[in-house]
């Protein structure tokens, strides 16, 4: 599959991925909830600081990371346990 492709293919799919994309709004949500983080401003404070830490001018087309490894040992842990958590919970 190249690029080209992607937009008859998502298409094709649009239910399935509409499924799928609800189903991360709602963890995201609940993991927000839980953390008492709110959502919508830390989305809007992350794409200000994308802004200024990746400018179009010089981001675009380039996919490599400011910084890789920062912090992502915590999160990915955080993710695993918090999930562990949620689906436990769901499953009573």
């Amino acid at each position: 599959m190249n690029y080209a492709e992607l937009p008859a293919l998502a298409a094709q799919h649009r239910d399935a991925l509409a499924e799928e994309m609800a189903d991360i709004a709602i963890l995201i949500t609940y993991l927000a909830q839980d953390l008492n983080v709110d959502l919508e401003t830390a989305v809007r404070e992350k794409l200000v600081k994308n802004a200024t830490k990746y400018p179009v001018e010089k981001a675009k087309g380039v996919a490599t990371k400011y910084d890789p490894l920062s912090g992502r040992k915590f999160v990915q842990w955080l993710s695993n346990h918090w999930m562990t958590r949620r689906s436990n919970a769901c499953l009573r």
